[in-house]
């Protein structure tokens, strides 16, 4: 398992790979789960609508999809996994 996000540690708990997002990063201002198994796979992907002020964690909008799609969730998947492989450049 992974974290993805700004000022993440690398292990933010025990058996979860941290990945510190630099504060530019598209994915600093979204919440992505994905899931892939043998029988299953889906994902939510959310984007921050950036709600400011006095407005509650609470009371944040986000416009987000639920999907089942194969295509859409392997990508995102894809997406994610190159984020968490070492930078060999």
């Amino acid at each position: 398992m992974a974290a993805l996000g700004e000022n993440m540690s690398a292990e933010p708990l025990p058996d979860i790979r941290g990945i510190d997002l630099t504060v530019n990063d598209p994915l600093v201002d979204g919440w992505v789960v994905v899931v892939v198994g043998t029988h299953y796979h889906g994902a939510l992907i959310a984007k921050d609508l950036g709600d400011t002020g006095s407005i509650e964690d609470r009371d944040r909008r986000f416009a987000y999809v639920v999907t089942r799609s194969s295509d859409t969730v392997l990508a995102a998947a894809r997406s994610l996994l190159q984020k968490l492989a070492p930078n060999y450049s």
